[in-house]
Protein backbone atom coordinates (compact mmCIF):
# COMPACT_ATOMS: atom_id res chain seq x y z
CA UNK A 1 0.00 0.00 0.00
CA UNK A 2 1.21 3.07 -0.66
CA UNK A 3 2.44 5.50 1.68
CA UNK A 4 -0.13 8.15 1.32
CA UNK A 5 -2.94 5.93 1.73
CA UNK A 6 -1.40 5.01 4.80
CA UNK A 7 -1.60 8.94 6.11
CA UNK A 8 -4.61 10.05 7.95
CA UNK A 9 -4.30 13.52 7.20
CA UNK A 10 -5.47 16.82 7.74
CA UNK A 11 -5.41 20.46 7.71
CA UNK A 12 -4.86 22.30 10.69
CA UNK A 13 -7.32 25.13 11.76
CA UNK A 14 -6.28 28.58 10.31
CA UNK A 15 -7.88 31.59 10.40
CA UNK A 16 -6.52 33.76 7.39
CA UNK A 17 -7.68 30.99 4.43
CA UNK A 18 -9.79 32.44 1.88
CA UNK A 19 -10.44 29.73 -0.17
CA UNK A 20 -12.36 26.42 0.70
CA UNK A 21 -10.54 23.63 -0.18
CA UNK A 22 -11.87 20.13 -0.96
CA UNK A 23 -9.28 16.81 -0.89
CA UNK A 24 -9.87 13.40 -1.78
CA UNK A 25 -8.25 10.34 -1.42
CA UNK A 26 -9.84 7.84 -4.12
CA UNK A 27 -9.37 4.36 -4.10
CA UNK A 28 -6.75 4.12 -6.48
CA UNK A 29 -4.67 6.28 -4.88
CA UNK A 30 -4.55 9.51 -6.47
CA UNK A 31 -5.54 12.81 -4.66
CA UNK A 32 -8.42 15.08 -6.35
CA UNK A 33 -8.40 18.35 -4.97
CA UNK A 34 -10.66 21.39 -5.52
CA UNK A 35 -10.86 25.11 -4.78
CA UNK A 36 -13.46 28.11 -4.81
CA UNK A 37 -11.79 31.63 -4.92
CA UNK A 38 -13.26 34.93 -6.64
CA UNK A 39 -12.73 35.05 -10.25
CA UNK A 40 -10.42 37.36 -11.55
CA UNK A 41 -11.50 40.87 -12.66
CA UNK A 42 -8.88 41.41 -15.10
CA UNK A 43 -7.44 39.01 -17.25
CA UNK A 44 -4.02 38.68 -15.54
CA UNK A 45 -4.50 36.38 -12.86
CA UNK A 46 -2.71 33.26 -11.17
CA UNK A 47 -2.50 29.18 -11.08
CA UNK A 48 -1.23 27.03 -8.77
CA UNK A 49 0.55 24.75 -9.98
CA UNK A 50 2.28 22.23 -7.36
CA UNK A 51 3.43 22.79 -3.65
CA UNK A 52 6.76 22.56 -1.80
CA UNK A 53 6.42 20.18 0.93
CA UNK A 54 9.10 20.20 4.19
CA UNK A 55 9.16 19.29 7.67
CA UNK A 56 9.14 22.62 8.85
CA UNK A 57 7.90 26.44 8.24
CA UNK A 58 10.00 28.71 5.61
CA UNK A 59 8.32 31.84 6.46
CA UNK A 60 10.41 34.38 8.24
CA UNK A 61 9.20 37.91 8.57
CA UNK A 62 7.95 38.90 5.43
CA UNK A 63 8.79 36.09 3.21
CA UNK A 64 8.18 32.50 2.60
CA UNK A 65 11.05 30.49 0.95
CA UNK A 66 9.42 26.74 0.88
CA UNK A 67 12.76 25.73 -1.20
CA UNK A 68 15.48 27.15 1.43
CA UNK A 69 16.34 25.94 4.78
CA UNK A 70 16.44 22.19 4.97
CA UNK A 71 15.29 19.16 2.39
CA UNK A 72 11.94 19.99 0.28
CA UNK A 73 9.79 18.17 -2.08
CA UNK A 74 7.95 19.39 -5.11
CA UNK A 75 4.83 18.30 -6.43
CA UNK A 76 2.42 19.52 -9.21
CA UNK A 77 -0.67 19.33 -9.68
CA UNK A 78 -2.75 18.81 -13.19
CA UNK A 79 -5.92 20.64 -13.15
CA UNK A 80 -8.62 18.87 -14.49
CA UNK A 81 -11.85 21.61 -14.57
CA UNK A 82 -13.02 24.42 -13.82
CA UNK A 83 -16.37 25.64 -12.99
CA UNK A 84 -17.93 29.70 -12.74
CA UNK A 85 -20.41 30.10 -10.46
CA UNK A 86 -23.15 33.29 -10.70
CA UNK A 87 -21.92 34.66 -7.78
CA UNK A 88 -18.23 35.63 -9.08
CA UNK A 89 -16.23 32.87 -7.65
CA UNK A 90 -14.84 29.68 -9.48
CA UNK A 91 -14.27 26.18 -8.41
CA UNK A 92 -11.10 24.62 -9.73
CA UNK A 93 -10.45 20.44 -9.94
CA UNK A 94 -6.94 19.28 -9.73
CA UNK A 95 -5.54 15.47 -9.60
CA UNK A 96 -2.17 14.29 -8.04
CA UNK A 97 -1.15 11.15 -8.66
CA UNK A 98 -0.16 9.15 -5.93
CA UNK A 99 3.34 8.32 -7.00
CA UNK A 100 4.14 12.09 -7.31
CA UNK A 101 3.14 12.69 -3.64
CA UNK A 102 5.31 9.82 -2.27
CA UNK A 103 8.67 11.05 -4.38
CA UNK A 104 8.30 14.75 -2.93
CA UNK A 105 7.44 13.34 0.28
CA UNK A 106 11.22 11.21 0.09
CA UNK A 107 12.75 14.05 -1.42
CA UNK A 108 11.78 15.77 1.67
CA UNK A 109 12.68 13.30 3.98
CA UNK A 110 9.13 12.50 5.01
CA UNK A 111 8.82 8.95 3.97
CA UNK A 112 9.38 7.83 7.38
CA UNK A 113 6.65 9.95 8.60
CA UNK A 114 5.34 8.82 12.14
CA UNK A 115 2.16 9.12 14.11
CA UNK A 116 1.36 13.23 15.26
CA UNK A 117 4.27 14.62 13.00
CA UNK A 118 3.58 17.75 10.87
CA UNK A 119 4.27 18.71 7.56
CA UNK A 120 3.89 22.21 6.05
CA UNK A 121 2.83 22.89 2.12
CA UNK A 122 3.56 26.16 0.44
CA UNK A 123 2.77 26.48 -3.31
CA UNK A 124 3.87 26.88 -6.89
CA UNK A 125 2.41 29.58 -8.51
CA UNK A 126 2.68 31.04 -12.56
CA UNK A 127 0.83 34.03 -14.03
CA UNK A 128 -1.57 33.78 -17.00
CA UNK A 129 -1.58 36.31 -18.98
CA UNK A 130 1.46 38.53 -16.84
CA UNK A 131 4.83 39.87 -18.28
CA UNK A 132 6.68 36.21 -17.60
CA UNK A 133 4.11 33.16 -18.94
CA UNK A 134 5.96 29.68 -17.37
CA UNK A 135 7.45 30.93 -15.10
CA UNK A 136 7.65 29.00 -11.27
CA UNK A 137 6.81 31.82 -8.84
CA UNK A 138 8.03 29.99 -5.59
CA UNK A 139 8.50 32.31 -2.57
CA UNK A 140 6.00 34.54 -1.20
CA UNK A 141 7.37 37.78 -2.27
CA UNK A 142 7.66 36.50 -6.18
CA UNK A 143 4.56 36.15 -6.25
CA UNK A 144 3.29 39.11 -4.57
CA UNK A 145 5.46 41.27 -7.42
CA UNK A 146 4.85 39.21 -10.17
CA UNK A 147 2.14 41.71 -11.01
CA UNK A 148 -0.32 44.30 -9.66
CA UNK A 149 -2.33 42.33 -7.63
CA UNK A 150 -5.46 44.25 -5.92
CA UNK A 151 -4.35 42.31 -2.33
CA UNK A 152 -0.77 40.73 -3.13
CA UNK A 153 -0.90 40.00 0.91
CA UNK A 154 -3.41 37.58 0.35
CA UNK A 155 -0.94 35.37 -0.77
CA UNK A 156 0.59 34.49 2.40
CA UNK A 157 -2.50 31.88 3.04
CA UNK A 158 -1.19 29.75 0.58
CA UNK A 159 2.10 29.51 2.06
CA UNK A 160 3.21 27.49 5.59
CA UNK A 161 -0.01 24.86 5.91
CA UNK A 162 0.03 22.75 8.17
CA UNK A 163 -0.57 19.23 7.81
CA UNK A 164 -0.88 17.10 11.06
CA UNK A 165 -0.04 13.46 10.16
CA UNK A 166 -1.74 10.44 11.93
CA UNK A 167 -0.59 7.15 10.28
CA UNK A 168 -3.18 4.74 12.17
CA UNK A 169 -5.85 6.05 9.53
CA UNK A 170 -7.04 6.03 6.35
CA UNK A 171 -8.62 9.59 5.03
CA UNK A 172 -11.80 10.22 2.78
CA UNK A 173 -12.43 13.39 2.62
CA UNK A 174 -10.88 16.65 3.83
CA UNK A 175 -12.82 19.83 3.50
CA UNK A 176 -11.76 23.41 4.55
CA UNK A 177 -14.53 26.43 4.63
CA UNK A 178 -13.12 29.72 3.93
CA UNK A 179 -13.00 30.70 7.51
CA UNK A 180 -10.23 27.43 7.55
CA UNK A 181 -12.41 25.84 9.89
CA UNK A 182 -11.89 21.71 9.30
CA UNK A 183 -14.89 19.58 8.51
Amino acid sequence: MSLILELFVFFSTTPVAYAADNIQFVPDGSIKFSTKSTAATTSIRYKTVGFTIARDKRCKSTDCVPQQGGPYGVVRIIQVGEERHSDGSVTTYFNVPVDKVNAALKAAGLDKVSDIDKIWLSSIFQVINGSRPNTDFVTLQSIKNAESWADPNKFRQYYDIPVKVDAEYPVTQIYRTSEGVDR
